[in-house]
């Protein structure tokens, strides 16, 4: 490796700087020149704010009622807390009627048919057809 003199050395910082120089003049140049604007796109409706079939409620039994989707007292949407009662008194109808057509079998043959029956019988909130 050759010896590097001071006048080396200066001519290279000056080179150096002048190359700084040129990139700034020429960034500056580049942020001063006017950029192409972009040919007006139409804008579109901003479908978030369009109300045009929606309803309004200004209290809260409006906004229960606009928020319900059919009959309450009609939609049954827990018929498993009914089943209980349900069976019980369906178990009394069957027990007189099972006992007249089968006098011989014990009670809890009986209760076996009834129970069979109540997974098919309409009279099973479960097997109503829920809305």
């Amino acid at each position: 490796v050759a010896k590097v003199t001071r006048s080396q050395i200066e001519s290279e910082i000056e080179k150096r700087n002048r190359a700084v120089e040129a990139a700034t003049a020429a960034a500056a140049a580049t942020a001063l020149k006017p950029k192409a604007i972009p040919k007006e796109v139409p804008l579109e409706e901003n479908l978030n704010r369009v109300m045009a079939d929606t309803e309004v409620a200004q209290t809260i039994d409006q906004a229960i009622a606009v928020l319900s989707v059919g009959d309450a007292s009609a939609a049954d949407r827990h018929p498993e807390k009914r089943m209980k009662a349900a069976f019980k008194a369906y178990e009394e109808e069957e027990l007189k009627r099972l006992k007249q057509e089968h006098p011989s079998l014990k009670l809890s043959q009986l209760k076996q048919m009834i129970f069979k029956n109540w997974q098919k019988a309409p009279e099973n909130p479960m097997n109503q057809i829920r809305v």
